[in-house]
């Protein structure tokens, strides 16, 4: 849902209707189950991200939306407990209590 609020909605690497594992920046499980990582870096995306949307993932272990033009986190962000890799750098990322100008964080 969250790519489908982007301009690459109409880019060609991402055909909706196939399966989401197939899709360019997108890792999933052996079983192809569940999605473990999502790489945009330097996708040109911009704005927030909405919520139920990156949240649900919860089995993402890799998240990666450095460099893009992202202003907000959805609140749901929080929830994802499986997280061991986050590279939010290079956004314009702000809200209530939040500035991130870098964030890269990786747990062994």
């Amino acid at each position: 849902a969250f790519l489908k609020h982007t301009s690459l909605a109409s880019s060609q690497a991402y055909n909706f209707s196939a399966s989401v594992c197939s899709w360019q920046g997108v890792s999933c499980d052996a079983n192809r189950e569940h999605v473990v990582g999502l790489v945009f870096s330097g996708m040109n995306l911009s704005g927030t991200v909405p919520d139920n949307t990156i949240g649900k993932l919860g089995k993402l272990q890799t998240l990666d939306l450095s460099h893009n033009n992202i202003t907000g986190l959805p609140s749901d962000f929080w929830s994802l407990s499986s997280l061991k890799n986050l590279n939010l750098s290079s956004n314009h990322i702000s809200g209530s209590n939040l500035l991130v100008s870098a964030v890269v964080i990786s747990v062994v």
